[in-house]
C-alpha cells in the first residue's frame, strides 16, 4: 500500500532536509510516522511546502520524503501554475494508492487534493478554520484589541480582529476540502459533530491522537517537583489563552508569593531589543500590559523552543499544567502532560472533556473565568495529596487509550475502509 501524507510542518525527516536539528512541534506526527514506519507492506510518501527554491528529495530506501517550493504553508497560493506542476509531479513519481491530508489549516492540501481528485483520500482533522474564527478573540474586548495594535501588525495586515476574517476565509477551503475527499479522521464526537454540520455525507473514522515515546520515559512525582510551578502551552497566540493565565495568576500570588509560570515556545519575542519592539505583534503587546499591570515579570521564565525530550523533562519537574486554549479540537500538549502524570487543568473547550474529566483525572473551567482558574491552582497548590490524586488518574487514563500498537492498527484499518469502499 503506497500512502502519500501532506504534512503543515517540517516534522521528523522532513526537518533534518533542511537542516533542523530538533524537533519543534508535530509531535503527534512524528509518534505516527514512528508507529507506521516499520510496517510491512506500506510506503509512505511524506510531503510539504516550505522556502526552498526547488524540489527537496530523499529516501531512507523505503519510504520518500519531499520539500516542495511555494513559501511556508500559510503563503501558499494554490492557484500558482507552478504549483500545480508541482504536485502533478508527485502524483506521477509516487502513485499513491491513497492520499492522507494531516489538517485543513493551508492550501497546499486543497491543490493536491484537486490534483489527485481520482486517488481516494482522508483528512487528519487538527484544528477546525470555523471555530477557531469563531474564537480568535479569546475574551479580548474591543477597546484592549485596538489598544493592542502595533506597527507590525498593520504592516503586515496582521491585526486580531484582520486574522479572524483570515480563519473565516481558510474556513471556506475547510468546508471544499472535506467535501472533495468525503473521509475525515477524528479524536472526539466534538470533532466529528462539527465535520458532519460541515457536511453531512462524509464519513468518519476515530482514531487517537499519536503521543510520542519520549513522554512515556518521564513520570511526575510529588515529592521531586518543584513547588508553586505553573507551565502552560505557548503564548504565540491569543487562541492559547496564556493572558487568562496571568490574570488569574494576579490572585494566586496573593497566597502564594513565589509562583512561577513557565511558558514554552518562541521567547524572542518577548526580548527588548530595538529591534523586537518594532517586530511585536498585538497579542504580545497585549501580554506585556497584563504583565506590567499585575507587576508579573519576575514570576515568569520563557523556556523557548524545547523538544519532546527537554518538554517531558520540564513536565515531570513542575508542579501543575495549564491547558488554556480558547478552542481547541485535541491538544497534544495536555495529552503529553497527562502522559507525564502531572496534575492537569484544562478549559472546558471543543473535545478535551471527552478525555480530562473534572474532579477525576484533572480540573476543568470556562476559559473566560480565570477566577475560576486561579482557585484550581491554589486547590492543586494546597492540597498534595488531591494534586497526586489527579495526576495518577490521569497518567492512568491517558496511558490506557494511547497504546502505540492500537494507533498503528486504526490507521491500517482505516487506510484499508477507505481503499475497499
Amino acid at each position: 500500500m503506497k500512502v502519500l501524507w501532506i504534512s503543515n510542518i517540517l516534522f521528523g525527516p522532513l526537518g533534518e532536509m533542511v537542516g533542523q536539528s530538533k524537533s519543534l512541534g508535530g509531535s503527534w506526527l512524528d509518534a505516527a510516522f514512528d508507529a507506521l514506519q516499520k510496517v510491512d507492506n506500506l510506503e509512505l510518501t511524506i510531503v510539504t511546502v516550505s522556502r526552498v527554491k526547488e524540489i527537496i528529495k530523499k529516501t531512507d530506501g523505503k519510504h520518500t520524503f519531499y520539500i516542495l517550493p511555494g513559501g511556508y504553508p500559510s503563503q501558499y497560493d494554490s492557484s500558482s501554475i507552478k504549483n500545480k506542476k508541482n504536485w502533478e509531479r508527485i502524483k506521477t513519481e509516487c502513485r499513491p494508492d491513497l492520499i492522507q491530508i494531516w489538517g485543513t489549516e493551508y492550501t497546499h492540501g486543497y491543490l493536491a487534493l484537486q490534483v489527485m481528485q481520482d486517488i481516494p483520500s482522508i483528512i487528519y482533522m487538527q484544528g477546525l478554520m470555523g471555530q477557531i474564527a469563531r474564537h480568535i478573540l479569546a475574551g479580548i474586548s474591543d477597546n484592549e484589541l485596538i489598544r493592542s495594535i502595533t506597527i507590525r501588525d498593520i504592516l503586515k495586515l496582521d491585526w486580531i480582529k484582520r486574522q479572524q476574517l483570515k480563519y473565516y476565509q481558510r474556513s471556506i477551503i475547510e468546508t471544499k476540502m472535506i467535501q472533495m475527499s468525503g473521509n475525515v479522521i477524528v479524536e472526539n464526537e466534538w470533532c466529528e459533530s462539527n465535520c458532519k454540520a460541515i457536511e453531512s455525507n462524509c464519513k468518519t473514522f476515530k482514531s487517537k491522537l499519536s503521543i510520542k515515546q519520549e513522554f512515556y520515559g518521564y513520570e511526575w512525582k510529588a515529592d521531586q517537583m518543584k513547588p508553586y510551578t505553573i507551565m502552560c502551552n505557548s503564548a504565540i497566540t491569543q487562541i492559547k489563552g496564556v493572558h487568562m493565565i496571568l490574570k488569574a495568576m494576579s490572585i494566586v500570588i496573593k497566597k502564594y508569593p513565589e509562583t512561577q509560570l513557565l511558558i514554552t515556545g518562541d521567547k524572542s519575542r518577548f526580548e527588548n531589543t530595538l529591534l523586537r519592539k518594532w517586530l511585536i505583534n498585538g497579542y504580545t503587546k497585549y501580554l506585556k500590559s497584563i504583565i506590567k499591570e499585575h507587576d508579573l515579570k519576575s514570576r515568569i521564565i520563557f523556556l523557548g523552543e524545547l523538544t519532546s525530550s527537554q518538554l517531558a523533562e520540564q513536565m515531570a519537574n513542575s508542579n501543575v499544567f495549564v491547558m488554556s486554549s480558547s478552542i481547541e479540537n485535541h491538544s497534544s500538549i495536555l495529552m503529553e502532560a497527562m502522559i507525564v502524570g502531572m496534575p492537569c487543568i484544562s478549559s472546558y473547550v471543543g473535545g478535551i472533556p471527552e478525555y480530562l474529566q473534572h474532579n477525576a483525572n484533572g480540573l476543568l473551567y470556562r476559559f473566560e473565568d480565570y477566577e475560576i482558574l486561579a482557585s484550581h491552582i491554589i486547590k492543586i497548590f494546597d492540597d498534595i495529596i488531591f494534586a497526586s490524586k489527579m495526576a495518577l488518574n490521569g497518567r492512568i487514563s491517558m496511558r490506557n487509550s494511547r497504546n502505540a500498537n492500537n494507533i498503528k492498527e486504526e490507521l491500517l484499518g482505516i487506510y484499508n475502509n477507505v481503499l475497499n469502499t
